[in-house]
């Protein structure tokens, strides 16, 4: 039975390889990541609206491996493609080095366990929804029925991220806690380094400075704990928790889509009036997608916290400031679609409590 739970676990884990492919990421770290952060907000478009019609947990469950399955379906075509265009020759031993800390990081998880206040919230929840098959109608410290968003649980309404954390535990049968601390913990790791490694190769071309960035972004991870907000610490001690995901991993995630943004740097004062007009459809073609990925990224940074919608929408506020001084009018109602995730959370989640 328990090798039925890690084969199950292990199927949800791969799941975002498929995702990505489909979306003709070029790489298998890109996959994964893009892949990963399109399910966290897919899940919150379909986990909120239940929420709030107070529709049984086991509805959602079934709705999202819908998703699942379609999208593994759909990028299985793809991804050998992509597996096929593994670059091993980007590996070098300062990205050797990194990789081995990392996954000493990682282990971490499975030999410790961090346990704070926020746990009694969230773990409680999640137990709770399996467990009562309703989502947020249980006081997570007394488990008596409240029969509507009451205290601490309105702000997890319009942020279900122990929604995610019940779902993955109902499709594995792992305990609730256990998904959280021991698997979702050095996953969410992970993927916090993949941004990383993501944004070494668009900062540094060169294979030795990728590797050596992300080297040096995890030794100031183990240096930098200053207190118990710093990113180091809840990249290292709680980033299960919902808050913990939007510093590691969403914030970093925003800017690494913008980094991709290549329409500013590109001289077209020279060209002929013909090249212009082609090199400038072409750069608005490329940060039009970018855009759509900053609102799905910016949907997805609303699953984790109140912290995620009004940290998501301040960023996507800047990245349009940005737009508007470099002169960039036709990306300008692109830069309003990708605020509309977080504009609709926030507002509903400023109502309700």
């Amino acid at each position: 039975m328990i090798f039925i739970h890690i084969i199950l676990a292990v199927l949800l884990m791969t799941v975002p390889f498929f995702v990505g492919a489909f979306f003709h990421k070029e790489t298998i770290v890109g996959s994964y990541l893009y892949g990963q952060c399109f399910l966290w907000a897919v899940f919150q478009v379909i986990a909120v609206p239940m929420v709030l019609i107070r529709a049984p947990f086991f509805l959602l469950v079934i709705l999202y491996l819908i998703v699942l399955m379609v999208f593994t379906i759909l990028g299985a075509r793809r991804l050998p493609n992509i597996i096929k265009g593994i670059d091993f020759s980007r590996v070098n031993i300062p990205l050797i080095i990194a990789l081995v800390l990392i996954v000493g990081q990682m282990l971490v998880y499975f030999l410790g366990m961090h346990l704070d206040e926020d746990d009694a919230r969230w773990i409680a929840e999640a137990n709770d929804t399996i467990t009562k098959n309703s989502m947020y109608l249980y006081n997570p410290a007394t488990g008596a029925y409240m029969g509507d968003f009451v205290g601490e649980v309105k702000k997890d309404v319009f942020s279900p991220w122990s929604m995610y954390i019940a779902f993955f535990s109902k499709g594995t049968g792992i305990n609730a806690s256990i998904v959280a601390h021991t698997i979702l913990a050095p996953l969410l790791l992970a993927i916090s380094y993949m941004v990383y490694h993501e944004m070494s190769k668009v900062l540094f071309r060169g294979k030795n400075e990728s590797g050596l960035f992300l080297l040096s972004v995890a030794i100031i991870n183990l240096f930098f704990g200053g207190n118990r907000h710093t990113q180091s610490v809840t990249a290292l001690i709680r980033i299960w928790q919902g808050k913990a995901v939007v510093a590691s991993v969403m914030i970093p995630m925003i800017f690494l889509i913008f980094l991709n943004m290549n329409g500013d740097d590109v001289d077209v004062g020279s060209q002929a009036p013909s090249v212009k007009e082609e090199i400038q459809s072409k750069n608005l073609c490329v940060n039009r997608v970018n855009w759509l990925w900053i609102m799905v990224a910016g949907c997805a940074s609303c699953l984790f916290s109140g912290m995620g919608i009004a940290i998501s929408a301040l960023m996507i506020g800047v990245l349009g400031a940005y737009t508007i001084v470099c002169r960039r009018w036709r990306e300008i109602p692109y830069f309003f679609l990708a605020l509309v995730p977080s504009l609709i959370f926030g507002f509903g989640y400023y109502i309700l409590r």
